[in-house]
């Protein structure tokens, strides 16, 4: 049980460093030429989330809860992903070296962006299909995701590495 506690407290930490890495990305993305932009969703994902939770409550919320929980969905779907992956991967796979981390983080990306980008996101009408969009653009933003998967497993790798070495440092001097 602790451990499945630290490992949450991992992903978060991971989660938060990938979702800063993506508003980095998705500002030097918006540079790009318009053909390679990632598309731009009709809505805020986090401005659809809350409106259909005050549709659900049958209330707005007071506009300064409404701003917070619109800009704390980002961070909360941000770190949603990396917790499940430190909570769920170890039972799976073994990270031994930065770049067993930087694959894996990629290959979460991926899986982030294919939720996002072939599920959700075109169920809800905020983006196109991806039949529908330039291929250039889908490129863009599964880059921008596995950038973001690789910021997200990283730290999340570093941090059960600088762990590992404090127990056994512990078990050779006891």
């Amino acid at each position: 049980m602790q451990r499945d506690l630290v490992r949450a407290a991992e992903g978060i930490v991971g989660g938060l460093a990938g979702t800063m890495l993506m508003g980095t990305v998705m500002k030097l993305g918006s540079r790009l030429p318009e053909r390679l932009q990632p598309p731009a969703p009709a809505e805020h994902p986090g401005e659809f989330m809350v409106s259909r939770l005050e549709r659900a409550l049958g209330r707005a919320l007071p506009r300064r809860l409404h701003r917070a929980a619109v800009e704390g969905s980002r961070w909360q779907y941000g770190a949603l992903w990396p917790t499940l992956f430190a909570t769920v991967a170890p039972r799976f796979l073994r990270l031994r070296s930065l770049g067993q981390a930087a694959i894996a983080g990629a290959s979460l990306g991926a899986a982030v962006w294919t939720v996002g980008y072939a599920g959700w996101l075109p169920a809800a009408h905020l983006v196109p299909p991806l039949y529908r969009q330039r291929p250039t653009r889908s490129i863009a933003s599964l880059l921008g995701h596995a950038a973001y998967g690789i910021g997200a497993v990283v730290p999340i790798y570093l941090i059960e590495q600088r762990l590992r070495r404090r127990r056994l440092l512990r078990r050779l001097f006891r």
